[in-house]
């Protein structure tokens, strides 16, 4: 035991115990849950701010976005209702004048009518194939055949002659009668 106890003192007596110093006294506030700092924090807490205010100006953007996207649908509508309105009165301006052409074109088929063939050829002869074709078509078929077939006594008028005939066919409209002249607006 007295070895013991010499080995004991002579390792003790070669190690210096040194006490624990008290760490560099901070003059700031002591330390607690809520001043405490963490770097890794700090830098999350950056980031975060970061992307809130990219964010913030995201939602900026899309806010006048819409507010020019409002804007221009606005003008879009009221485009679109100024052309609405204006294909409407044409429209009705081509209805009219449809009739009032209709109107005409009977009156040209009455007098056309009451002339010789010849005189009536002679005079369609004179006339664009279309408007030709237009008087024709609304005529009795017994009386646009003599006006043709008077019309057709040389080579040259029988060309004309035929390509009325080919307007004639491509036409659309039947020939109106009183009571349907009146409610259909045939293609001219």
């Amino acid at each position: 035991m007295l070895v013991f106890l010499l080995m004991f003192v002579a390792i003790i007596s070669k190690v210096k115990i040194t006490r624990p110093q008290p760490a560099e006294e901070d003059n700031s506030e002591p330390t607690t849950a809520w001043t405490f700092r963490n770097p890794e924090m700090d830098t999350l807490m950056d980031e975060l701010r970061t992307k809130k205010m990219a964010l913030d100006k995201r939602e900026n953007d899309l806010n006048l976005l819409a507010i020019r996207l409002k804007g221009e649908r606005e003008q879009i509508e009221a485009i679109t209702q100024s052309v609405t309105r204006i294909q409407q009165q044409f429209d009705s301006n081509i209805f009219h004048i449809q009739e009032a052409e209709i109107a005409n074109i009977k009156k040209l088929i009455k007098t056309y009518a009451e002339m010789e063939p010849e005189q009536a050829a002679n005079v369609l002869k004179a006339m664009d194939v279309d408007a030709a074709a237009r008087i024709l078509r609304f005529m009795k078929e017994s009386q646009s055949t003599a006006i043709l077939k008077a019309m057709s006594k040389n080579e040259v008028d029988a060309r004309k002659a035929a390509r009325i005939l080919d307007r004639i066919r491509l036409s659309v409209v039947d020939p109106p009668t009183n009571s349907s002249a009146a409610k259909t607006t045939p293609t001219l």
